[in-house]
């Protein structure tokens, strides 16, 4: 279980707006030696807005593989692929099922003996008909385990 809160600006106002993302997942590793793992993760997603009445279900699904210092025994390349599913469609989510796809493809670097860095690319393609967007991300994720 988690929770997201995530601020943002409408195109068509400006306003500042929230929206809350309190969440469910499951993980599972599918494969897991010395050289590489694969781990599936699905999220339910319940998302509310502050300025809406309605609820918004969104289904994320997530695969990644990681090969665990494969380069100079040290840093993990990563590539994981996430689609997100909408399960309904209040009148503020787009009438697609298939809300966006991600794709990223980088490095994990050890800070500390929990503390990792992953830094790469991520390609998010968000399905909004009529003008579906593409977006090029440098992406960069400080890992903190306790």
């Amino acid at each position: 279980m988690g929770y997201d809160f995530v601020p943002f600006s409408t195109r068509s106002t400006g306003d500042i707006e929230f929206e809350n993302r309190p969440w469910q997942q499951l993980l599972w590793q599918i494969l897991g030696t010395q050289n590489a793992t694969i781990v599936l993760r699905t999220r339910l997603e319940q998302r509310f807005r502050s300025l809406e009445n309605s609820t918004a279900l969104r289904l994320r699904q997530n695969i990644k593989l990681t090969l665990p210092k494969a380069i100079a025994n040290k840093l993990t390349p990563i590539l994981f692929d996430e689609m997100f599913f909408n399960l309904n469609h209040p009148e503020w989510v787009n009438k697609n099922d298939i809300n966006q796809n991600r794709l990223f493809m980088g490095i994990q670097i050890p800070i500390k003996k929990n503390n990792f860095l992953q830094v790469g690319y991520l390609n998010q393609y968000e399905f909004r008909s009529p003008n579906n967007r593409m977006s090029h991300v440098f992406m960069l994720s400080l890992i903190i385990r306790t």
